[in-house]
Parts: structure tokens; C-alpha cells; sequence
């Protein structure tokens, strides 16, 4: 999934200097213009993650709605700003609906996957420290699938991971997470999907477990949470993974994947509203009063909150069903596409909704790695993973009019990887 980048050393680099006059718009737009030559064409389907792109008229609603609140500050929410603040509130209480929270429950909008899986895991540390501090350094229990985010928030929360394996199926080992809980254990993270396996961890299992040692268990939804609902709609068997699963105490959701919110938008949803006391960041004795904030970050862009509600009104459950189904149906047929080459398999499960991975058949001259670096070669972004070795693809919106073309590069990228015998490394790198 990560891609390499720059080797170009700081050394050589000639430091950007301010400009002395001023330099008119349309010269710079032109500029900014000519700089997209070099990235990847998401519009067109080579970018399998990052960009979650619909048509022309949503995009223009998205335009349209951010740009009304682009000035306005959502750290304000409460004071000079309460429409930012009212439609803030309005965005949470849908998401808290949607993902079929109890009575009682609560939320935060933030401004993406990290900060919600952090605020969740600063939920879960203030706690324990306020019921137990007595214990020393506390842990998170994370399954090997887990996404980075979890570690980051151990690292500038100080705390430990515990790493365990997953099962056959790709999916947490429940079992491993149960020997791995000590009473220092504050946080089980669970992927909905797994943003590397593209499956739903057994929630109700860890829902189970979570009940009986009394460690909090985080569903991220980040990348699926706003597909999984609506393939389940659809008749999709997606399994358990929301706030409605006992012993699940908190979720995360990007507003801004599958939402079709422009960036930075996601919620984390608490299902006991309570927990929010421990979510929020107050500093009192300052020269100017008590500073207060919601999240972990201070300003943050009304235009983010202000996208986010246009777009879960704007398409409404039909409009996001509708969406859905189309990517459904695209995953179905790359599926069936991708199997149905010469030298590749298809790994199983294939994935619960609209991520799956695929590998070269055992007994091949090439591997996967060389057959993505053929597909790079061609303009395609493919993301790529180290265990097991696989070609890693989500599909969006966007790859539904490439789909053939992509299986005609692909099949001809494997090909040529088996005449030639092509052996490549992993690329290893980063976001």
C-alpha cells in the first residue's frame, strides 16, 4: 500500500524563497495547473486510495458547500461561529444514527482517521488512569492487520502495543488477543474493515471478550464505515462491526472517504456520551481565562463541517446506495476479472465489501511485486503489501469506466513479468 518517496537528498536542494512583489493569480493557477503533470490521474481510476472522487456534479456540490464556511473556524463553534457549531452537532447526530448508537451516546467530528482512533485512545488512558492509578504503563492489544494510526497514538500517548497474530482467515485472532490482556490493557482495536485485509474483524466475539475483561473496544470504520452500512442495504452479507454490538465502545468514520466529504472530516462516536468528558482538552489559569477544545486540534476549517452535512443530505440514503451499489458491483466484476488471468489467484475471503488482494499463482517465474511495478510503469498507483506478498486494490467510484482497461494492462504487466521471469523487491516507503 505504501509507495516510495523522494531519494532526492536536502543537500542539494536550492532553498524556495519568498517572492519580493507579489505574483498575479492567473500565473500561479497556471502553475498549479502544469504541477498535477507529475501526479497520478485520479480522475481517470489510477489512484486506489487517497482520492474518493464520484462525478463532476458532486465534486461541484462539494466546491460549492466548503467554500460558503471556507473563512469560518469551527474551534469557535460555540461562540462566533454557531452555525458552524449547529451543523457540527446535526453531522454527529446522523453519524450516531447511521451506525445504530444507543441512547445516550456522543461524538466528535475531527479531522480524519488519526485524530479519531487518538481521541479514542485518550479516552480509554484517562479512565484507566483515573480508576487505576496505581498501574504503570498501559497497552493497547492490537491484531497485526491493524492500521498505523493505533500506534500512533501509543507512541504520543504513552503507551505500549501488544501485537498479536491473525487467524487463517485473515481476521483478528481472538484467542491470541485474550492471552495478550494483562490488567494494564485499556484498548482493543478492531478493523471494520481492516484497511490492509479489507475484512471485518469478529466484533461480537471481541464484543464478548471486551464485556468480560473490561477493556474498550474500538471498531474502525474509517475506510468502510460509510460502504458497509449501505452494502448491507443492498443485500451484501457485511458482518456485525457498529455501535449497536455490545461491548463495543467506540467507532471511527471518515466523513471524507465513502462520505464523499472533502478533506479533513471524520467522526469518533462514543457509545456512552459521558465519555466525551474524557475525549475533551480544558486548560484553566491562563492570562486570558479557560481555553477549551473539543479535539486535539484548536482551529479547524468550517468548510470541512460545512461539506460534510451538504453531502449526507445532499445524496441522502438512496443517493449513498446508489453509489455503493455501483462500487459493489465494480469490486464483483475486478474480482472475477482479476481471476480469470492467467498466473494470478485471488486471495480468500475476498474482502467484506470493496477491498480485495491478489497474488502470483504458486510455482510462477515472476512475483507480484514486479507485476506492480510494470503497472506503475503504465500510470496505475498500485499499492502494494509485504505479508503476504500481494497486489492490494480498493475500488472507488472512479474505476467502473477504467475496469477493462486496467485488467488489459494488467494481464499484458503479467505477461511480460513470466516471459522475462521478473523477481522485484517489496517497495517499501511511506504515505
Amino acid at each position: 500500500m505504501a509507495q516510495a518517496t523522494s531519494t532526492e537528498s536536502p543537500e542539494v536542494r536550492t532553498r524556495k524563497r519568498l517572492p519580493e512583489r507579489g505574483i498575479e493569480w492567473e500565473t500561479l493557477r497556471g502553475e498549479l495547473l502544469d504541477r498535477k503533470a507529475i501526479d497520478y490521474d485520479w480522475r481517470n481510476g489510477r489512484v486506489p486510495y487517497l482520492v474518493y472522487y464520484v462525478n463532476e456534479d458532486v465534486k461541484r456540490v462539494q466546491d460549492a458547500s466548503h467554500a460558503t464556511y471556507s473563512v469560518e473556524n469551527a474551534l469557535s463553534g460555540q461562540g462566533s461561529f454557531p452555525s458552524v457549531g449547529a451543523m457540527e452537532d446535526e453531522v454527529i447526530q446522523m453519524g450516531l444514527d447511521l451506525f445504530n448508537a444507543p441512547e445516550g451516546a456522543g461524538g466528535q467530528f475531527t479531522s480524519g482517521g488519526t485524530e479519531s482512533i487518538f481521541q479514542a485512545v485518550k479516552v480509554a488512558r484517562d479512565m484507566k488512569r483515573e480508576a487505576r492509578p496505581d498501574l504503570g504503563r498501559l497497552n493497547i492489544v492490537a491484531a497485526y492487520s491493524r492500521h498505523p494510526s493505533v500506534d500512533k497514538a501509543a507512541q504520543i500517548l504513552d503507551l505500549d502495543m501488544k501485537y498479536v497474530g491473525c487467524r487463517s482467515d485473515w481476521r483478528a485472532d481472538v484467542d491470541a488477543i485474550r492471552e495478550a490482556i494483562d490488567e494494564a490493557s485499556i484498548f482493543i482495536y478492531a478493523g471494520a474493515p481492516t484497511i490492509y485485509y479489507g475484512l471485518i474483524d469478529p466484533m461480537r466475539e471481541l464484543g464478548e471478550l471486551a464485556l468480560e475483561t473490561g477493556v474498550r473496544l474500538h471498531s474502525d470504520a474509517c475506510y468502510g464505515g460509510f460502504i458497509s452500512p449501505f452494502a448491507r442495504e443492498l443485500g451484501y452479507p457485511v458482518p456485525d462491526f457498529d455501535l449497536s454490538v455490545p461491548g463495543v465502545s467506540s467507532l471511527s468514520a471518515d466523513l471524507h472517504k465513502f462520505g464523499f466529504a472533502q478533506k479533513s472530516a471524520s467522526l469518533v462516536l462514543f457509545t456512552d456520551g459521558n465519555d466525551l468528558g474524557y475525549a475533551r482538552y480544558v486548560v484553566r489559569d491562563l492570562a486570558g481565562g479557560t481555553y477549551a477544545s473539543a479535539t486535539a486540534q484548536g482551529s479547524r476549517p468550517g468548510g470541512a463541517v460545512a461539506c460534510a452535512w451538504t453531502m449526507l443530505q445532499h445524496l441522502g440514503r438512496e443517493g449513498y446506495r446508489e453509489v455503493v451499489r455501483g462500487i459493489m458491483e465494480t469490486t464483483r466484476a475486478a474480482i472475477e476479472g482479476v481471476r480469470a488471468i492467467d498466473g494470478l489467484y485471488v486471495f480468500e475471503p475476498e474482502g467484506d465489501t470493496n477491498l480485495f488482494r491478489y497474488d502470483a499463482e504458486p510455482g510462477e517465474p515472476f512475483n507480484i511485486f514486479a507485476v506492480a511495478r510494470l503497472m506503475n510503469e503504465r500510470g496505475w498507483m498500485m499499492g502494494q503489501h509485504r505479508v503476504p506478498p500481494a497486489i492490494h486494490q480498493p475500488i472507488t467510484s472512479v474505476h467502473a469506466p477504467v475496469l477493462d482497461e486496467y485488467l488489459t494492462d494488467l494481464a499484458e504487466c503479467v505477461a511480460i513479468a513470466r516471459r522475462d521471469r521478473l523477481q522485484d523487491t517489496f517497495l517499501d516507503g511511506t504515505y
